[in-house]
Formats: structure tokens, sequence, C-alpha cells
């Protein structure tokens, strides 16, 4: 079954913004779609701690990911920092993670962070995940 849904477009021409609309397929069989991907971090004491002892097993577990045949693949992702972490003003802190995954269903997108270390450990904060269809506008993912 497809299915679509009205999303306002903003034109950014010289004029006064204006609202249009396209429509997006939410579903289609075979084709893929981005998925943005915000995990924040839990924020119990010993949620930080937390995460840098399962670093490096979730960065392993992500390789896979980074290949463009894999079923749910990677685009970008990295950790979210505080505000504190760029200005100098405090620590570099990670507070969660963003990601743009490329996949065919959301339900295979969140099965995938479903099983990241990251959930599982709890550094995750499964009530906060957000997991949005995305569609690029302006710009390019190819970030340094």
């Amino acid at each position: 079954m497809l299915r679509s849904i009205i999303q306002p477009v903003r034109s950014l021409g010289k004029s006064a913004p204006f609202i249009s609309f396209a429509r997006i397929s939410t579903s289609s069989k075979g084709q893929k779609h981005i998925f943005l991907v915000y995990a924040p971090d839990c924020t119990d004491q010993g949620s930080f701690e937390k995460r840098l002892i399962v670093r490096e097993q979730h960065l392993q577990e992500a390789l896979p990911a980074l290949e463009p045949q894999a079923d749910v693949s990677m685009k970008l992702g990295g950790a979210v920092l505080t505000p504190e972490s760029i200005t100098g003003e405090g620590p570099r802190k990670m507070v969660g993670s963003m990601l743009l995954l490329e996949a065919e269903s959301i339900e295979a997108v969140r099965k995938r962070i479903e099983n990241d270390i990251y959930y599982t450990s709890g550094v995750w904060d499964r009530n906060k995940l957000l997991i949005l269809p995305y569609v690029k506008a302006l710009g390019t993912t190819d970030i340094s």
C-alpha cells in the first residue's frame, strides 16, 4: 500500500517566503529513504561514563552501516555536544547522537537503533528518541 503525506516546502526566492506543498511518499517497496535520528543521552548520574565505556563497541558495530549496500546505511553520524563544548566556557561533553540513515522503512531504522549498544546499555534516553523521515532541500551532507 502506498501512502503519502502532504508536506510544506518553503520557497527561498527574493520575494516574501511562501509555502507550497509537495507530495512525499512514505512507503515504497525497494525504495530507500533518509531518516534523521536524534538520540539524546539519559541524564542520570553515570550516563556519560557509561557512554565512554561502550563507545568503542558502538563505533565498531556501526562500521558495517557505512557500506552503501547495507539494509540501513549511515550517511552521517556523530555526537551532539553541549553549547559550552565549543565556546570554551566548559569541558567538551557529549550529550547525545545525531544520525542520517538510509533505509526502506522507519521500522528498519528503529530496529537498527534498538540493537545499538548505546540503546541496549541505557546510554540513549529511549523516551526521547526521535526518528523522522528527512528530505534534503539545500546544501550537502559532505561534512568533514
